[in-house]
């Protein structure tokens, strides 16, 4: 995944369609908010100690649940895939984690990075 910052200055997840729903997830429900991150980091924790079971929010265009096992994004509305079904894309939690991490990281700098 790519991380590029727009001229005016907004944030852009550029990611191949496996982790299309997760870029989408950084890009709109993310943005460069540190503290709406920060959040949902302390949450990857608190799932991850088993102080809950699981953990579920709603943003602007993704529904994420987290498990002590996987982060799952589902997208609120069409993303245009030709498939009638609800898409649906999970991955390890870890990999969640340093995927938030490195969105986190770059939305706190001026330059590019990927």
């Amino acid at each position: 995944m790519e991380f590029k910052r727009e001229d005016d200055g907004s944030l852009l997840a550029i990611a191949d369609d496996e982790e299309r729903l997760l870029a989408i997830f950084l890009q709109s429900d993310i943005q460069d908010d540190l503290v709406v991150g920060k959040e949902i980091s302390a949450m990857i924790e608190k799932v991850i100690q088993e102080k809950y079971v699981n953990y579920e929010a709603i943003g602007n265009a993704c529904q994420l649940t987290l498990s002590k096992s996987q982060a799952c994004i589902k997208p609120l509305l069409e993303t245009g895939s030709e498939n009638a079904e609800v898409e649906l894309f999970c991955l390890p939690l870890a990999a969640f984690s340093r995927a938030l991490n490195d969105w986190l990281s770059f939305a706190g700098t001026t330059g590019e990075a990927s």
